[in-house]
């Protein structure tokens, strides 16, 4: 995710979503693991081993939080840090799993190009070369993630745009695409995952977008 704007109210969107898929949980203690880039690691907030998304979820429903995200991952540095003993025991130990990546792909990785690209020449195409590598790329985690814990609940998160003003809709050709990737993949591996949609519940409201602190 860039580092210019974050979800100050992350948590409270992505709670609204998470509510609709999260299955009411036993008296025994279950596990919810985070996995992904600075959304996940709750890149932006003052204190974000209290106070990301996933802690509140996890302190709502009553289960351990064990975060494994890291800022500034895109999808091929995920596939590495997968990898490790310690990434892989937990996904193991894991009851419910959050998965958000993607948005470094193309919203860091390569928006000069990309903004240089599209606003000079209203070209496109490196924006769709992206997706394509990206879902190469999530097609691995998914089932890396599976092949660990074939049994543990599987949410994605979509993308959410983070800019307003000047860039958004440069920006959004990058979120169309990637969210598209994660509507695609799931329909053509039916029960892979469910889509959390930060997008829906973020919308076009820059209240829940700050500076970051």
């Amino acid at each position: 995710m860039t580092v210019l704007k974050r979800m100050v109210s992350a948590a409270l969107a992505l709670i609204m979503a998470f509510c609709c898929l999260v299955p009411a949980f036993a008296a025994e203690e279950k596990t919810y693991v985070i996995i992904g880039d600075s959304i996940g690691a709750g890149e932006g907030i003052v204190n974000p081993a209290e106070a990301s998304f996933g802690k509140i979820i996890a302190d709502t429903i009553g289960y351990k939080y064990v975060n494994d995200s890291v800022s500034g991952y895109n999808s091929e540095a995920l596939l590495i840090h997968l990898e490790l003993p310690s990434v892989k025991k937990d996904i193991q130990n894991a009851d419910l799993i959050s998965l958000s990546i993607g948005g470094n792909d193309f919203l860091v990785d390569n928006m000069v190009a990309l903004a240089f690209e599209s606003i000079l020449f209203e070209n496109y195409g490196r924006f769709d070369k992206i997706a394509a590598d990206f879902y190469e790329n999530f097609d691995k985690i998914i089932k890396k993630i599976k092949s660990y814990n074939p049994d543990a609940i599987l949410l994605v998160n979509n993308l959410y745009n983070p800019r307003f003003g000047i860039g958004r809709e440069i920006y959004q050709q990058g979120v169309n695409r990637l969210n598209a990737v994660y509507t695609n993949y799931l329909k053509a591996n039916p029960g892979s995952y469910a889509i959390v949609d930060a997008a829906s519940a973020m919308g076009e409201n820059a209240s829940y977008i700050a500076m970051d602190t």
